[in-house]
């Protein structure tokens, strides 16, 4: 018990400081320019929008883009050799210490996804309705001409609408956020360990960037969505909707759990022979 409350007293800081806020008022910002003619279809048919937006979102590029580089600035930390922690490493040793950091990367991909639906309602709040459907004006954009009347930059796909129930949509996304999220941290985690955290930096953008690549070069590397895990995000991608090689949905959460594994033995196995380079953030 008193380890795992010293976990949450190191975890809250961490969490809870001003990457949060940053991270917040950059994805509120976003989505506002991203759902704002929604929300003004929704003022003129006088209906209300359901929550479940998060499913539309990703299938823009450039929202995963988005919440690929502030995750990557969540996680710019990484490997967490702020002076501060000298003591705690002497106290519990170089594994058990960075297990603990691992559980940290772990929690923070849980609650990210979890903030970023937060901030999907927050953007909606006037017009927000707790239905348990996808709601009037989903549908109304996805089977009429409204979407391009208005200039809805998000698409509202039919065939996510016809093919999931809204409760699946969001676990399913939510599961990949997390997962995505987590990978990320964790390879970023790695390769500071093994090379720098500059290097750990800049791949991990390289990762960010690839759903902008995948949409352009695609024809020309077919493969390129198999490499490019915040592309998954899109979950209709997954679905085969769009006739691009891509991986199923049981086959990227497969890769994102085996390599998440791999990545967190590599971790463990390169923190017994990393010299400690120590920074002065908090």
């Amino acid at each position: 018990m008193n380890k795992l409350n010293f976990f949450f007293r190191d975890f809250r800081p961490y969490f809870i400081s001003s990457r949060l806020l940053v991270f917040l008022l950059f994805q509120f910002t976003v989505m506002h320019y991203h759902l704002r003619e929604i929300i003004r279809f929704s003022a003129d048919m006088n209906c209300p929008l359901s929550p479940w937006l998060l499913p539309f979102l990703f299938q823009s590029i450039y929202m995963q883009f988005i919440y690929g580089v502030s995750a990557i600035y969540f996680f710019s930390t990484v490997p967490f050799f702020q002076r501060a922690q000298l003591y705690v490493i002497i106290r519990q040793g170089r594994i058990r210490w960075m297990l603990g950091k691992v559980l940290r990367i772990w929690l923070t991909a849980l609650l990210l996804p979890c903030m970023e639906f937060l901030v999907s309602i927050l953007v909606i709040v006037p017009r927000l309705d707790l239905t348990a459907g996808w709601g009037k004006v989903l549908h109304s954009l996805a089977v009429t001409d409204a979407a391009s009347k208005y200039g809805v930059k998000v698409q509202i796909d039919y065939r996510m609408i016809s093919g999931f129930s809204p409760d699946r949509a969001m676990l399913e996304i939510m599961g990949l956020m997390v997962l995505v999220t987590a990978f990320i941290g964790m390879w970023m985690l790695l390769v500071s360990l093994c090379f720098t955290r500059t290097l750990a930096v800049v791949s991990a953008t390289a990762l960010a960037v690839l759903p902008v690549a995948a949409a352009n070069v695609h024809l020309e590397l077919p493969m390129i969505v198999f490499v490019s895990p915040f592309s998954w995000l899109n979950r209709m991608l997954l679905e085969g909707a769009y006739r691009v090689a891509s991986p199923s949905f049981g086959m990227a959460m497969a890769i994102l759990i085996t390599g998440s594994a791999l990545l967190a033995a590599g971790v463990v196995l390169a923190i017994r022979r990393t010299e400690f380079q120590w920074t002065k953030e908090d």
